[in-house]
């Protein structure tokens, strides 16, 4: 209603009983009193309304008939012992509670019980509350905390759940792990657009669920991936599913649907006497299906049958392991080598950080022997982040550094946070985004080209500079530059190692040059050995260039600490 309720009475009872009254009509809940036999004396509008009767149906009535009949037993019996308490409570938070109305529907509903003293007589008031719409969204939440939203199916943490519950609950029983990924997925998203992926998506799903048995547990663990638990089935009854998804995939790529077909890795479990973790089985699963994907993709492989040497995978997994500790610990380092300008004698103000991963006997590894591993793992993205506050806090002790060049992977083009990221972290560390210069590679820019674009414009916004990385070796060289707004090329070492002697080398260089300079660019050469070649480049124009010829990599703290 719409009416303002009365003030408060100042004085008399007839003003308490028209208060008492306007506020029972104007509550938002249904109020019922009831005697101490049960019966209802009053009920409000709101009462009414809720349950379905008249208030002429329902005053000098058991209270009972508000309640369903397969309860109205105990509820009498709980009413008789709140009469002799008259403890003031409030039912149907922990155990569920229902109402039954005129027609016979029942819902959800709270009640609030309080004592009332009328002339000596004893009476007991019930708020009741319809929780109907809390109870459906506490159940959306619930189900939004374990589905995908897309699919519908188990997500990621659910599922870890229920892997966790086979393997540490002890109901390990020959069970095995379907992984699988979509083949070409990301040419359907990039042509034809999200829409079209996430209609893939949901169909793959309804694909998976027409397959699986009851009791097996299936998953979207993110983007095009799905997994499936498969209690009691061994490694030949998780053969058979995945031959059956694969099929189902080809016959959906014949038909009408996208071209998009599976690549499957299958492990087992509890059929040894070896301890496994949730984490490692989806590990070595992992493994097997990227053993399918090199391979020919739209297969399946089994880990330790499949995929090679069981050396080389025990071999990645403690690989792996290492990298999570180094991200956790001081494992990871920055080297430090220089970048010089062409034809200037002074010393070096540039400096490209290369990342390192200190083994456990002290080794030092090149990003070559574990970034390809960190991509696998989903790792590429942290250990970005962790070189770019590495860098900030180098440049903030070392203010004699002009420019760092910070190399980033392709997995990090797609991160939309990340520019506001390096924008906070630069703050925090004092140091202004224009001495960082952020290293893409050109294929990676060509296969992202739209995240490479927006992350590019809004690096420059910071003012920030890019650099496209590798620059020679993409399928789109040129035409790269004309639609990527980066600020500067690194030409690929290939064309500079040999380039005194080969004409052809010679030729793509200068021309290389002479494009970036005519678009406003920097060029800067890799790999250069010699002093030879080193005066070839200033012969061509080129700006920087960067080669044992010029400085080794080193720890970077070191090669700070001579600066002036």
């Amino acid at each position: 209603m719409s009416a303002t309720p009365p003030a408060p009475p100042t004085a008399g009872a007839d003003h308490s009983d028209r208060y008492f009254q306007a506020l029972l009509e104007y509550a938002g809940d249904a109020i019922v009193v009831v005697d101490a036999a049960g019966r209802i004396v009053i009920a409000n509008e709101e009462t009414e309304r809720l349950f379905g009767y008249t208030r002429e149906e329902l005053l000098g009535e058991p209270v009972e008939l508000l309640v369903p009949v397969h309860a109205r037993g105990r509820h009498t019996a709980h009413r008789a012992g709140f009469m002799k308490t008259h403890a003031r409570r409030t039912m149907g938070r922990q155990l569920p509670l229902r109402g039954r109305r005129k027609d016979g529907s029942e819902f959800p509903i709270e009640v609030s019980l309080g004592p009332l003293d009328e002339g000596g007589e004893r009476l007991v008031a019930a708020i009741v509350r319809d929780v109907s719409e809390r109870d459906r969204l506490e159940d959306e939440l619930r189900r939004l905390a374990d589905h995908d939203p897309l699919t519908g199916l188990f997500n990621r943490r659910r599922f870890n759940a229920e892997l966790e519950r086979q393997i540490v609950g002890g109901v390990q029983d020959d069970g095995a792990l379907l992984l699988i990924d979509l083949d070409n997925f990301k040419y359907v998203n990039d042509t034809l657009g999200h829409n079209a992926g996430d209609a893939v998506i949901r169909a793959a799903a309804d694909e998976l669920r027409g397959l699986v048995r009851v009791g097996d547990v299936l998953a979207r663990l993110g983007g095009d991936e799905f997994v499936v638990l498969l209690p009691g089935s061994g490694a030949t009854g998780a053969g058979r599913l995945a031959d059956r998804v694969l099929a189902a995939f080809e016959r959906r790529s014949a038909g009408d649907g996208e071209a998009v077909t599976a690549s499957i890795g299958i492990t087992t479990f509890g059929t040894s006497e070896r301890a496994v973790t949730a984490e490692q089985l989806l590990a070595e699963a992992d493994i097997a299906m990227y053993s399918s994907k090199e391979s020919g993709r739209n297969r399946a492989a089994l880990y330790g049958r499949d995929t090679g040497s069981a050396t080389r995978m025990q071999d990645d997994l403690s690989l792996a392991n290492r990298i999570h500790r180094a991200l956790a610990g001081d494992g990871l380092v920055l080297y430090a080598q220089p970048v010089v300008a062409v034809g200037d004698q002074t010393p070096a103000v540039r400096f490209e950080l290369l990342l390192r991963l200190r083994g456990d006997d002290g080794e030092v590894h090149t990003p070559g022997e574990f970034l390809p591993l960190c991509e696998r793992f989903g790792l590429a993205r942290r250990i970005d982040r962790w070189v770019i506050a590495e860098s900030l806090r180098l440049a903030a002790a070392y203010p004699g550094v002009q420019e760092l060049a910070v190399n980033l992977s392709a997995t990090s083009l797609a991160d939309a946070d990340l520019a506001d990221h390096i924008a906070a972290q630069a703050r925090r560390a004092g140091v202004d985004p224009r001495r960082l210069l952020f290293e893409v590679t050109e294929t990676a820019a060509i296969a992202n080209a739209g995240a490479a674009s927006d992350l590019a414009a809004r690096l420059r916004a910071l003012g920030c500079r890019l650099a496209l990385d590798d620059f020679g070796t993409g399928f789109g060289t040129f035409s790269t530059l004309k639609t990527l707004p980066f600020d500067a090329l690194k030409i690929d070492g290939s064309f500079i190692r040999g380039l005194c002697d080969s004409q052809a080398d010679q030729v793509i260089v200068r021309s290389m040059v002479q494009v970036a300079h005519g678009l406003g660019k920097t060029a800067t050469a890799e790999w250069v050995e010699d002093e030879r070649t080193l005066r070839r480049l200033d012969d061509y124009g080129v700006d920087f260039a960067q080669g044992w010829h010029l400085g080794r990599p080193r720890p970077a703290s070191e090669t700070f600490a001579t600066l002036a």
